[in-house]
């Protein structure tokens, strides 16, 4: 029976985290047969229970005892569970959607602050909405604003009536940096949107939590480290800056300042040895020296009651929740049922996470805390820890630290595409610390929020968190940016190698381990210099190009920039080129200077800096990138046809126009230019035949005459545009008059990034992130033009 039980978990886990790489959702149809199914299953091991053991008949001579199900019946019962609550899930997630009618428009919502962080001068926050345009919702919908800051003090827990306009949660896609889709479901977000200033703001309900007030006692305390401190302590991380980010960013230390199952963990191992001690030092008082009560029994109660105080305290985020509900689970099945194994214990918890938080199945916080757990275990088993002594409780806490650090790793790897080699020193010597400073910590707020605070404690706990933070800038000055990128096969691969490395001596274990680390190597090999590619990465409403040819490139534009600090070349570009092992950048060809295009200049200066490329240059629409250059790179022709020499104007018509060839393939990249430009360089007679055009102004209505269509007759038109923008680009007849020449129309907020390869006897092949790199359930949206989709 406990064995058909694991089988059967271990079915529903498998099948519903394989939901994470479904390119589409099982039909309605398909998921009612299921149903049926299971529903007869469940039936038939109900009905065996009750049959028991059949008598000797003349199938079974000894008798047959039918009270336990076959292996592949449990084993199909969890898989048709797990597939069917998943998919249920993401049928439930796609069904709330924003009605036609409301898209873009202003819609009042009335709702609760959840999340709160300041980026780049805005206010970014989740709205737990209860009410959209005085319509009651049954259940409430999360939708993520943006606010410009300053124009209102905003808090968590707050009850809000807004103006909003809203559209649905679509994201950048492409195969370096975080993908917005992804993330936006996993925190189970419907809607995002921008808050209408001009409109009318309430405030219905203030904030009165404890989460508030406590934070509110670490603010008058007046601390220099006084952000840090409350992202540790209280998990409000909103009063961090973009170079506090990168600093947590390249040392790896993010998970620190975010309350977590780890943060738990230490509250609730702080909490047992401080009880377990006073409870010893009681018997002892009392003449009793020999264990005179079950202390496992009897600290369960109020370790639960103290760390759901905490997990309060931290506002129960999804991260603390989740752990706490795992946790109470464990003292539950492992002190109440004693029969059940480790394995049991821990498939029981993982299926338990999936029923209730099925979405955080797509983000890295579930496998980082699932695989921890797992690593614990495994440690435990593996080298027989022991802590009966002070010398064995340091032995079992370096091996565990040593192996979840570097266990982790490739997790982090899948999900991030990169990975800090800082990482593993600074976690090394920081969770320690942190283990003993934060309850420490926790116990200086508890005084203060009681009305007793101690100056010269906080003090001390400034200074020390002081010394933290600075240790932690000094390490990223140190080792600078410390990303290294890898391909999530590999990553894969990696974790594989790790577990047999780790694994009893098995037979061809050095094979295995050997031939697992070989696609890692794969990451460093070079491009095949026989084809050259174009990449249009999809950076929202702009333009960024990448031509490669081996382990060169050249850029042309940048994307926008994101004021004060950040860009889509630092978070989309750089990345990207990192996964393409792309190892030189040799040119940046601005089109011109408008912030879609050239917003990312400085990064990408900063950029080869660091790497310390030679001979690298920038040039734009006022300098070389004019009429007249002409340059052979790897073995491509790139000429600049537009603006005529001289040019002193940094404007749309003049953007720099580029054609790159091969001999066989002609790429043209207009930038911006009106149809007044397009009738100038029709005037003087320029060939502007090309297999792939970018199109001009992003698909305006302004550019793309049909004389300048009909002498392009492209083989694919690409629109580098955001999704449902202001100015609705592309224009419907822009279009259609591409299509008329029987071009394939693309558009980045609808494909995603593209890959064209150029190959002298194979022609064209494309690729796009949403339909062939990578495909997923989530990333398929229905509120795309149908002229568009055609």
């Amino acid at each position: 029976m406990r064995y058909n039980t694991m089988i059967w978990l271990s079915g529903f886990i498998l099948s519903a985290v394989s939901s994470v790489l479904w390119v589409s959702l099982p039909a309605m149809e398909w998921l009612c047969v299921a149903l049926v199914i299971l529903l007869l299953l469940s039936v038939s091991k109900i009905a065996l229970r009750f049959i028991g053991c059949l008598p000797a008949n003349r199938l079974f001579k000894y008798g047959k005892c039918s009270s336990r199900w076959p292996l592949w019946l449990s084993v199909g019962h969890g898989v048709l569970a797990g597939i069917l609550w998943m998919a249920s899930v993401g049928h439930l997630y796609l069904t709330w959607q924003l009605p036609e009618h409301k898209i873009r428009q202003d819609v009042v919502v009335k709702g609760q602050i959840d999340e709160l962080e300041l980026k780049n001068d805005k206010l970014h926050f989740t709205l737990s909405a209860n009410e959209i345009d005085g319509q009651s919702l049954w259940f409430a919908k999360k939708i993520r604003l943006v606010w410009q800051a300053g124009e209102r003090q905003l808090f968590r827990h707050q009850q809000v009536r807004l103006t909003a306009r809203l559209r649905p949660p679509q994201g950048t896609a492409n195969p370096a940096g975080s993908l917005a889709q992804q993330v936006l479901l996993s925190r189970a977000i419907v809607a995002v949107g921008e808050v209408q200033s001009d409109a009318e703001f309430r405030l219905v309900e203030p904030t009165d939590c404890i989460h508030f007030t406590v934070a509110a006692v670490i603010e008058q305390a007046a601390l220099d480290n006084q952000r840090w401190l409350k992202a540790l302590l209280v998990g409000d991380r909103s009063e961090l800056t973009a170079a506090d980010w990168q600093t947590l960013k390249v040392t790896g230390t993010a998970h620190l300042f975010s309350i977590s199952g780890l943060h738990l963990g230490m509250v609730a191992s702080s909490v047992l040895l401080m009880m377990v001690t006073v409870l010893v030092a009681l018997q002892r008082l009392t003449g009793h020296f020999s264990p005179q009560h079950n202390l496992d029994r009897m600290l369960c109660l109020p370790l639960v009651i103290v760390t759901a105080a905490y997990a309060h305290l931290a506002g129960w985020q999804l991260p603390v929740t989740r752990a706490w509900v795992l946790l109470v689970a464990w003292l539950i099945t492992s002190r109440y049922l004693g029969h059940w194994s480790l394995r049991h214990i821990a498939l029981f918890m993982t299926s338990l996470c999936i029923l209730l938080f099925p979405l955080s199945l797509f983000s890295a916080s579930f496998y980082l805390s699932v695989g921890a757990v797992l690593l614990i275990w495994f440690c435990i088993w593996r080298f027989g820890l022991r802590a009966n002594s002070f010398r064995q409780k340091c032995r079992a806490l370096l091996i565990l630290q040593l192996s979840l650090s570097i266990g982790l790793m490739p997790v982090t790897l899948l999900w991030f595409d990169h990975l800090s080699w800082l990482a593993l020193p600074v976690n090394l010597m920081l969770v320690p610390v942190v283990s003993i400073f934060l309850p420490l910590a926790l116990l200086v707020l508890l005084s203060g929020w009681l009305g007793f605070p101690i100056p010269w404690l906080w003090r001390g706990v400034d200074v020390f968190m002081g010394a933290i933070i600075r240790g932690l800038q000094w390490a990223e000055q140190w080792v600078g940016n410390g990303a290294a990128p890898l391909d999530k096969g590999a990553a894969l691969a990696a974790l594989l190698a790790l577990g047999m490395i780790c694994a009893p001596r098995l037979p061809f274990q050095r094979l295995g381990i050997t031939l697992a680390f070989l696609p890692l190597l794969s990451q460093w090999l070079p491009a095949n210099p026989e084809r050259w590619l174009l990449h249009v990465a999809d950076v929202g409403q702009g333009s960024a190009l990448l031509i490669s040819r081996g382990s060169r490139s050249i850029m042309v534009d940048t994307g926008r920039g994101f004021y004060p600090q950040g860009s889509y070349a630092q978070s989309t570009l750089i990345p990207l080129m990192a996964k393409l092992n792309i190892a030189r950048l040799d040119l940046l060809m601005l089109s011109h200077g408008d912030d879609d295009h050239s917003g990312g200049k400085q990064a990408i200066a900063d950029y080869v800096k660091r790497q310390g490329f030679s001979d690298f240059r920038v040039i734009t629409n006022l300098d070389s990138c004019q009429r007249g250059l002409n340059f052979e790179w790897q073995g491509l022709l790139v000429r600049a046809i537009w603006p005529l020499a001289g040019n002193p104007v940094n404007d749309n018509h003049h953007s720099c126009v580029i054609l790159i060839e091969d001999g066989e393939h002609r790429v043209l990249v207009p930038g911006d230019i009106d149809r007044s430009a397009e009738y100038a360089l029709l005037a003087m007679k320029e060939e502007l035949k090309a297999d792939v055009i970018v199109a001009p102004h992003h698909g305006s209505a302004s550019s793309s005459g049909n004389a300048f269509v009909r002498a392009v007759s492209p083989k694919y038109v690409v629109f580098t545009q955001g999704y449902l923008n202001q100015w609705g680009f592309p224009g419907r007849e822009v279009v259609r008059r591409y299509r008329e020449t029987g071009a394939r129309v693309l558009t980045t907020s609808h494909d995603g990034y593209m890959r064209f390869q150029f190959h002298p006897t194979e022609g064209i092949k494309l690729q796009t992130y949403r339909r062939d790199i990578g495909p997923k359930w989530y990333l398929h949206r229905s509120n795309f033009p149908v002229w568009i989709e055609k």
